[in-house]
């Protein structure tokens, strides 16, 4: 959160991401809102600064047949969260 408000009017595009752990140096992506990462300020923030540029939500391959999944859940909770603001 503390990076986006430092960027504040510089971001065009963010890659909306969610992590397991801080300290885990492959940083393994998980679902959003399933993380450490803090979404919805993350997301707030972006409100507040009247962000109008693209966000994409990814998850890197897992050891799954497909990923579209964990992508469709993660996009369920960007909605979810967006919708409260």
């Amino acid at each position: 959160v503390e990076a986006v408000k430092k960027l504040n009017g510089h971001i065009i595009g963010v890659h909306l991401k969610d992590i397991a752990d801080y300290n885990n140096p492959a940083l393994k992506d998980v679902v959003i809102g399933t993380g450490v990462i803090n979404i919805p300020e993350v997301l707030k923030e972006l409100k507040k600064q009247e962000f109008k540029g693209n966000i994409y939500i990814e998850r890197d391959a897992e050891e799954q047949p497909s990923n579209l999944p964990s992508v469709i859940q993660s996009i369920k909770y960007y909605n979810e969260v967006m919708n409260k603001l």
